[in-house]
C-alpha cells in the first residue's frame, strides 16, 4: 500500500476543519475564496480538494446547511441525480466516526468515463459531501487508497448527527465499496463479489494513462526527445484493444511480444527495454542476462553485493513476485530522492534469464510493480509458447 500523510484542512466554512490521510505524493488544490448562493439547492461549498499527480484522480470535501426536510439518502439522491450522475441505490457507508450514505455515480468528461464513490453525512445540521473520483479504467488501482481516506476522515470538531439516513420503509443497501472491484464491475452495473466472471478486464486497463496509443508512436515529442538523445527506438505496435486501451509491441531485445498499456512509453536501445511514465517517475527496465550456470539466487546475490557497493545502508530483502524470484531494495536514492528498486528474474530460452527492474519513489513503487505484473502477464519470448494466444474452439471431450 501507498505511504501517506496527513492533510489537515483549517479555518474551513462552518467550522468544518477536517484531517485526512492521504498518499504521501497528492497535493492539494486550492480552494477559492468566493462566497456560496446556498439558496441553489444543487450549491455546496468548496471545503477540501486532494488530487494525485499523476491522473485526475480526486478525494473532495464539500458541504451546506441541511435541507429542511427529508433523510440523507433522499437528499444524496435528489443531488446526484440533477447533477446528471446517474446514481446507484443508497448503501450504508461509514467515514471515519460519522455513518452516512453512500451510492456509486458516473459521469463522461472529456471523453473519459469517470467513476464517482459519492457520500453524504450530516453533522450538526451541516450536510458534507465528500466524494472520490477517479477514471473509470484506473478504479480498481486506487479504490483501496479511498478506503484508506475514508477510514482516516474526521472533522476538527464533530457536532453529532440530528437527521436520519434513511426513510423507516427505505433500509439502505449494504456498502459495495471494495466489492466492486473484486467482481469486475462498473458504476452503475454491479454484482456480488461471488459471482463468477466470464470475461474478467485485463488488467493492463487499470493501468492505461491515456486513451490512445500517442505514446507508442516515434513522432511523439517524449520518444523523440530519447531518440534524439540516442537512448533507443520505439519498437513497431503489432495489435492494439482499443477498448481495453492496450497494445502489443515487438520490442527487438525481447525477440518477442508484450503488452503495454496506453500512455505508457517504450524504448529499445538493443540491449534492454525501458518502460516509463511520461514524467518519468516510474519505470520498468528489461534485460536479458546470461545465467552461465547461476541460479536465481546467484544472479540476485550478486547484484546485491553490486548494489551496496553504491549504497552502503540499502535495505535488501529477498521476496516471491507471482511465483518468481525477486530483490526488493529500500534506503536508497537517485539525484537526492529516495527510491524504491524491485529485481524480478524470468527464466528464457537458451540459458537466460529475463530481469525486469522496477524503480520508482516508495509511494508510487506499488503502481509500478503493478506494472511489470501486466508486463509479465502477457510476455512472449521467442522459442516460448505465446500466452496471448486463445484456442478458437473449445477442446474435444
Amino acid at each position: 500500500m501507498s505511504s501517506f500523510k496527513t492533510m489537515r484542512r483549517q479555518g474551513a466554512l462552518a467550522n468544518l476543519d477536517f484531517a485526512v490521510e492521504v498518499p504521501t505524493d497528492w497535493v492539494g488544490v486550492p480552494i477559492p475564496e468566493e462566497a456560496t448562493d446556498f439558496s441553489d439547492v444543487l450549491a455546496f461549498a468548496p471545503i477540501g480538494v486532494m488530487m494525485a499527480p499523476y491522473a485526475p484522480i480526486v478525494f473532495s470535501v464539500a458541504a451546506r446547511p441541511a435541507y429542511d426536510g427529508g433523510s440523507v439518502s433522499q437528499w444524496l439522491n435528489y443531488v446526484s441525480r440533477e447533477r446528471q450522475l446517474d446514481p446507484s441505490a443508497g448503501e450504508e457507508q461509514a467515514i471515519g466516526t460519522h455513518q452516512g450514505v453512500g451510492c456509486w455515480g458516473m459521469q463522461v468528461s472529456d471523453g473519459t468515463v469517470m467513476r464517482a464513490r459519492l457520500i453524504f453525512f450530516e453533522d450538526g445540521d451541516r450536510l458534507i459531501n465528500v466524494s472520490c473520483m477517479a477514471p473509470d479504467a484506473l478504479w480498481n488501482s486506487v479504490e483501496a487508497t479511498f478506503l484508506h481516506m475514508l477510514k482516516t476522515f474526521a472533522l476538527a470538531t464533530p457536532k453529532g448527527a440530528k437527521v436520519a439516513l434513511h426513510d423507516a420503509g427505505s433500509p439502505l443497501a449494504a456498502n459495495t465499496m471494495g466489492a466492486a472491484a473484486a467482481a469486475g464491475s462498473t458504476a452503475t452495473h454491479r454484482q456480488a463479489a461471488a459471482d463468477d466472471d466470464p470475461d474478467p478486464p485485463n488488467p493492463a486497463t487499470a493501468l492505461a494513462l491515456a486513451n490512445d496509443m500517442a505514446s507508442f508512436e516515434a513522432t511523439h515529442a517524449v520518444n523523440a526527445r530519447m531518440q534524439q538523445l540516442g537512448a533507443g527506438t520505439v519498437p513497431p505496435v503489432l495489435d492494439y484493444h482499443e477498448q481495453e486501451r492496450w497494445a502489443t509491441l515487438e520490442p527487438p531485445t525481447l525477440t518477442g511480444r508484450m503488452r503495454v498499456p496506453f500512455g505508457w512509453h517504450v524504448i529499445d536501445d538493443g540491449s534492454r527495454i525501458l518502460v516509463f511514465d511520461p514524467a518519468g517517475n516510474t519505470q520498468v527496465q528489461l534485460q536479458m542476462l546470461p545465467r552461465q550456470g547461476r541460479t536465481d539466487d546467484a544472479i540476485l546475490q550478486q547484484k546485491a553485493t553490486t548494489l551496496r557497493a553504491g549504497w552502503p545502508e540499502l535495505s535488501a530483502r529477498r521476496l516471491q513476485f507471482s511465483g518468481l524470484a525477486c530483490l526488493g531494495i529500500r534506503n536508497i536514492a537517485i539525484d537526492g530522492r529516495p527510491v524504491e528498486k524491485g529485481y524480478v528474474l524470468r527464466s528464457a530460452p537458451d540459458d537466460r534469464a529475463l530481469e525486469l527492474e522496477i524503480t520508482a519513489s516508495p509511494e508510487r513503487f506499488p503502481r509500478a510493480a503493478d506494472l511489470a505484473l501486466v508486463l509479465l502477464r502477457d510476455l512472449a519470448i521467442a522459442g516460448e509458447p505465446d500466452p496471448t494466444d486463445q484456442p478458437q474452439t473449445e477442446p474435444a471431450s
